[in-house]
């Protein structure tokens, strides 16, 4: 690394209106040093005092370079134009409240920026870095022939394997509290709002002509004559890294967004020198790359809700899911892939031991979503800061930040499987899933649900954090999220039988991208993608009211049966769109419960959840016990219980919600049958009744005399 460097400038094209106007966000982004100190401290050939970063004015220029034939430098710009942008106001403060203590234990708070150690990981051979399986769904969304990435894209067991086989690391160390400056310039660019008032997001207009980029183009940001440190970027061009962005055809009259997923170096090349410089490496793949997502929209997306309760598994195995989680969703998976392992990988076009110089500007996605059918659609990502609550957090006090409304990035991370740092990483196998809420705030509704918000017995010794507990909880989840924002305009309710069609939108290191009024411009193999949102939940156990706990020899004489509804549990009882509000009434069922539990009385807690609304009638399957080694006409083939007959019973048609509760009473009428046939229910000898009369009759017939057994299923319409 440069070891004058000390700051990175990337410029970030948002849109065009299609006439002369560009919009342009700017990264200005310190190395990990101490932003209090002045940032080159007593390091030749930078003369002139350099201001520390907390108190710098930033002024910039726009460099313009027509056509995509020329790699951008520090001279071949075509035009330079000014691009104003506010300086931020409270820069300083909000640095100092970050460094004060109560948010950061920074380990470099107070160093010098004479000499910045090197921290950056070292580079790891390709199939060292990330793996990703890819699903079932990805290869059916196109033409999908084989890995691009070999190795390190996978289509065989290995991801299964890896997640199974993951166990606990012995060596595995908690990361300690203390944090470096970097990771606190990490923290900020995480927050629009935050980097916007510390000074690392700037946006800017420029007026351009549409004919200076007929043939595309490059933009890239610099330093005005007049902005701090202008004097030591000149005298030592390695002090500010400077990236440009790949700008495609612009057409008068035709308004488009711009995205940049890759940046590009400006090189460096002196007055004096007779050629251009040549970027080192091979940049093939990513100007294509560039151009396929300079619009930023997801090219290759897919979707899939689970069908069993094993998320590994992409085709039913019989074992249906205990409770429907919602819409698995995936879009561009080697795409990701490339742009993660390039960030950890040595280049071999490069040479060993070292990257290729090409940042992604990608940072996150902003997730649409609408019923199939419909034109308008519904932002996953929106949030608004709530009244009264200031988006700084606090950080500039007295001068609080307007309130924020806008989009959040949705992050994929990769991850080992077991925290062992010699193993390589794994992109997850779905990057979201939506569960009917907002994709980057916690579910409101799941945490009044299961009383997440409620105090948690403690199970762990703050006196002696060593000593853990079986759990290690330290109180209830603190959902700062939540207090800070409300979700926004999201209208689509997520329900069985219902189609929902979702896009991708991408987001850069600025927060922009891609508006929701934004069209895609590129042709994508598979830019949206459709799930059917159907109930795989299998009804539960039918409850009887009035039947006494199973004992041998029991005789049972009770005139009826009382059934009711099985219960459906959160939250698959709210995709069922069947009750007016699900949400209330589980959570009322669970507050009456806790109730009766404090006050000592039997509260069946692991009861939660509603009748199911879904379920209108149930099968009921009449058993005699045979011969204890007849097996014959058993279900099973494996018990001496020989099946008489199978009939159905409706539940009431519901008026309104309470009705879903009522208990269904159904007679018994016991006959005296001397002999019973089986094998043919038009005829069950002395029992008097075929199958037709059994379904059409209100009771049910039994035979006396017998060992009967009932078993008695829900039926879902």
């Amino acid at each position: 690394m440069e070891i004058n460097k000390r700051f990175t400038i990337m410029a970030f094209p948002q849109h065009f209106d299609g006439v002369n106007k560009l919009r342009i966000n700017i990264l200005f982004m310190p190395r990990s040093q101490n932003p209090f100190r002045p940032a080159i401290e007593s390091t030749p050939p930078v003369t002139d005092p350099v201001p520390a970063f907390a108190d710098a004015k930033m002024l910039f220029n726009a460099a313009i370079v027509k056509g995509l034939e020329k790699f951008p430098n520090t001279l071949n710009a075509d035009i330079i134009k000014p691009a104003p942008a506010a300086d931020p106001v409270n820069k300083k403060q909000v640095l100092a409240t970050l460094a004060d203590g109560n948010h950061f234990k920074i380990e470099n708070k107070d160093d010098s920026n004479q000499i910045l150690p090197e921290n950056a990981n070292k580079p790891r051979p390709r199939l060292d870095t990330i793996k990703k399986y890819l699903p079932l769904t990805y290869r059916s969304a196109f033409n999908f022939i084989a890995p691009v990435l070999k190795g390190n894209a996978v289509i065989d067991d290995s991801y299964h394997c890896a997640v199974r086989g993951a166990a606990k690391y012995p060596g595995f160390k908690q990361s300690p509290d203390t944090v470096s400056w970097g990771n606190v310039f990490a923290f900020i660019l995480r927050n629009p709002v935050i980097a916007e008032a510390a000074g690392f997001i700037y946006k800017t207009e420029i007026e351009i002509d549409a004919a200076d980029f007929s043939e595309g183009g490059w933009i890239h940001i610099g330093l005005a004559d007049n902005s701090d440190y202008k004097t030591a970027l000149t005298e030592e061009n390695d002090f500010i890294k400077r990236y440009a962005a790949r700008i495609p055809q612009l057409k008068s009259g035709e308004d488009r967004a711009l995205f940049a997923a890759n940046l590009f170096p400006v090189l460096l090349k002196n007055p004096g020198d007779l050629t251009d410089p040549s970027p080192s490496g091979n940049f093939d793949n990513i100007f294509i790359e560039a151009a396929d997502y300079d619009d930023g929209f997801g090219k290759i997306l897919h979707s899939f809700q689970p069908v069993s309760q094993h998320l590994l598994q992409e085709e039913s195995d019989g074992f249906h899911p205990t409770h429907d989680s919602g819409i698995r969703l995936g879009w561009d998976d080697e795409q990701l892939l490339m742009w993660y392992v390039r960030q950890m990988a040595e280049d071999e076009s490069v040479g060993t031991g070292k990257r290729i110089d090409a940042p992604t500007g990608v940072m996150g996605f902003h997730i649409d979503v609408k019923e199939n059918g419909t034109a308008v659609w519904n932002p996953l990502n929106k949030v608004r800061t709530k009244d009264g609550v200031d988006p700084l957090g606090g950080l500039a006090p007295g001068n609080p930040a307007p309130q924020f409304t806008g989009e959040l990035p949705f992050q994929v991370f990769p991850s080992t499987l077991d925290g062992d740092p010699a193993k390589n990483y794994w992109l997850p196998m779905y990057f979201a899933n939506w569960a009917g809420h907002s994709m980057v705030l916690p579910n409101k509704e799941a945490i009044d649900v299961y009383h997440h918000e409620k105090d948690v017995q403690p199970d762990y010794n703050k006196a002696d954090p060593d000593k853990k507990g079986k759990t290690n909880v330290t109180g209830s989840p603190a959902n700062q999220l939540l207090k800070t924002y409300d979700p926004l305009d999201i209208s689509t309710k997520l329900k069985y039988g219902s189609v929902y069609d979702f896009r991708i939108r991408y987001t850069d290191i600025t927060n922009g991208g891609p508006a929701l009024a934004d069209r895609p411009v590129n042709e994508a193999l598979h830019p949206e993608t459709s799930c059917h949102f159907k109930r795989y939940t299998a009804p539960t156990t039918i409850r009887l009211d009035n039947v006494p706990a199973n004992e041998d020899g029991a005789v049972y004489d009770l005139p009826s049966l009382k059934v009711l509804r099985p219960l459906l549990s959160y939250p698959s009882v709210v995709y069922t769109d069947r009750y007016t509000d699900a949400v209330a009434r589980i959570i009322s069922k669970m507050d009456a419960g806790i109730a009766a539990a404090a006050a000592g009385k039997r509260a069946q807690i692991n009861d939660v959840g509603l009748s199911d609304p879904d379920a209108d009638s149930m099968e009921i399957t009449v058993e005699v016990q045979a011969l204890r080694m007849d097996y014959q006409l058993s279900i099973s083939g494996r018990e001496s219980y020989s099946v008489l007959y199978k009939t159905t019973r409706n539940f009431n048609v519901p008026g309104n919600d309470d009705d879903y509760d009522q208990e269904l009473e159904i007679p018994i009428e016991y006959r005296d049958a001397a002999v019973l046939k089986f094998g043919n229910t038009a005829d069950l000898g002395d029992l008097g009744s075929n199958q037709i009369e059994l379904d059409t009759l209100d009771q049910l017939v039994l035979p006396t005399a017998r060992a009967i057994r009932l078993t008695i299923r829900a039926v879902c319409r």
